[in-house]
């Protein structure tokens, strides 16, 4: 047979905005008198009068209509670099085998955590924490490094390390961003701390991880600190960051100000809830942002029972899914943290965060929400490992209430399991890809099967990431999808009667469609709605049909 070679692919599909927006309004002039109805633009958001004002937008004197103008303006530009895939690894495994970690399949690994040392159990006293590591998280995180080789082996592959600091039970970085927010002094000895920990680990970045907003039984004097109002569909004020959340975006800046190769990320809630006690402007800071777009059920008594980590908004069917107990997904989480969201009891539009900073997650576990925890808040839980050994038909056994079968879920033996599936989490890449976030957050590596499995989580965002729409230096034939077919154009030179076999991206064979004998010509694909993966003579194209 003579060699085949693929020329160029033109798609139907590029990349594109997700979100369309209205013109701007003349633009808000600094000083002049509005009246009541007025309408204004300022930073790529409209604004109406509520009454005369000389104000300036936003404030109480002026309703926030819409973003405004182009996503370029309102999102900011799309990441242009390949997309980040970064793998938490836990410092506390110790069941894990360190030889099935494969360095290769992210571009960053994050060991966890670091915490803060603490003096006592009362959060009231004043010297509750130290400006100092706990000797155990030191030794655990320093195995992880060192001991089982994790630092030198991603190294070698040019995959970037990374610490996390704090976490769910490090109250006593809660306590130290909370009592130093205004205290500069006692900031830049934090950061110088962190920042000699980095240089001594030989480490690339640091992960700042502020997560426990909740009360401890074990330390008197926590609360939960959720539902903060950060203004609302009624105009009611802003309350602004929690303490900690200011403390937590002046050391952010510290730390980059003392040694900017560093990279430096943080991980926040995504969706509103604990999400209000941030001061998103520490973007400005960070090389990137980690929305954990998950737990959106599960970790809680009275949760709907539905997916946990959904990418698209979640259509209504679950029990207990209601409008103050709604089901929020990763679409959900972007419009908050992107500016886009409706107003809300607890917030007015959320936050506005460049697209190009974020990175979204993806949880290797899921929650049985038939079981409840038996002891504290929330589900039992389930590594994608454990469900997969137990329940082998797992990668493929989706949600009957998903209309697009993304979403996994197990109902053997009277079990309620949601999950991520490989199909899921490559709809995740894709999605960014199409809407330029930066990438995707893992919690966590050691839940996976082996990275060598096609079933494994990782081997799928690792193919999906790195799967070609293109290769510009073939040539001999050009393909072209659009409404649902197939153009194509042969050279004289390449071999006829060619099979096209179409794939989903879970590698299943769907369909196998004969070129025939002539240089050109147009095939039916009668594909549903979705994304797609086209072989010919080994070679791959990947398209859309929307």
């Amino acid at each position: 047979m003579k060699k085949f070679i693929l020329f160029a692919i033109l798609i139907s599909f590029q990349t594109y905005s997700q979100y369309t927006f209205n013109s701007c309004q003349p633009a808000h002039i600094a000083g002049n008198a509005y009246t009541a109805g007025q309408r204004v633009s300022k930073n790529s958001r409209n604004y109406e009068a509520k009454y005369w004002t000389s104000t300036t937008p936003p404030s109480a004197d002026w309703l926030q209509i819409e973003p405004c103008g182009s996503a370029d303006n309102v999102l900011g530009p799309s990441y242009s670099n390949n997309k980040r895939i970064v793998g938490y690894m836990p410092s506390w495994n110790t069941t894990y085998n360190f030889n099935d970690y494969d360095p290769t399949k992210v571009t960053d690994v994050v060991v966890a955590f670091l915490s803060f040392k603490t003096n006592n159990s009362d959060y009231n006293s004043p010297d509750f924490a130290s400006i100092e590591f706990s000797t155990a998280s030191l030794n655990e995180v320093n195995n992880v490094l060192t001991t089982q080789q994790v630092l030198t082996r991603s190294h070698n592959v040019g995959t970037k390390v990374s610490v996390a600091v704090g976490g769910a039970i490090d109250y006593g970085f809660l306590w130290l961003m909370t009592k130093y927010n205004n205290d500069d002094a006692k900031l830049n000895e934090i950061a110088q701390y962190i920042v000699n920990y980095t240089n001594t680990a030989g480490i690339d970045g640091i992960d700042l991880d502020m997560e426990c907003w909740w009360a401890d039984p074990a330390i008197s004097g926590t609360a939960e600190q959720g539902g903060r109002v950060r203004g609302d569909k009624w105009g009611t004020p802003d309350a602004g960051p929690h303490p900690a959340g200011v403390g937590l975006r002046k050391l952010a800046q510290k730390i980059k100000a003392l040694k900017p190769s560093l990279l430096l990320s943080a991980a926040v809630f995504g969706t509103s809830w604990y999400g209000n006690n941030y001061d998103d402007t520490m973007h400005s800071s960070l090389d990137w942002l980690g929305l954990m777009t998950y737990d959106f059920t599960g970790s809680w008594n009275d949760s709907p029972i539905g997916p946990h980590t959904a990418l698209h908004k979640v259509p209504q069917g679950y029990s207990g899914q209601t409008a103050n107990n709604p089901i929020y997904s990763v679409e959900d989480a972007l419009e908050y943290w992107q500016g886009l969201a409706e107003p809300a009891w607890n917030h007015d539009g959320g936050f506005n965060v460049p697209r190009a900073k974020i990175c979204i997650g993806s949880p290797f576990y899921g929650y049985d929400l038939s079981t409840r925890k038996p002891v504290g808040n929330g589900y039992v839980t389930y590594t994608y490992k454990e469900i997969v050994n137990t329940y082998p038909t797992a990668p493929t056994s989706y949600d009957p209430v998903d209309p697009a079968n993304f979403s996994g879920y197990i109902s053997t033996g009277g079990k309620k399991i949601y999950y991520e599936t490989p199909k899921s989490l490559r709809n995740k890449v894709n999605y960014i890809k199409n809407f330029g976030q930066q990438g995707i957050i893992i919690w966590e590596l050691t839940n996976d099967l082996h990275p060598s499995n096609p079933d494994a989580l990782l081997y799928n965002v690792y193919a999906e990431n790195n799967l070609s729409t293109s290769d510009n230096n073939l040539d001999n034939i050009s393909l072209y999808v659009s409404e649902n077919t197939l153009y194509y154009s042969l050279n004289e030179s390449v071999e006829k009667n060619l099979n096209f076999e179409i794939y989903n991206l879970l590698g299943q064979n769907i369909s196998k469609l004969n070129l025939e004998d002539n240089n050109s010509g147009a095939v039916s694909l009668q594909l549903n709605k979705g994304i797609y993966i086209g072989k010919i003579n080994n070679k791959s194209i990947k398209f859309i049909i929307k």
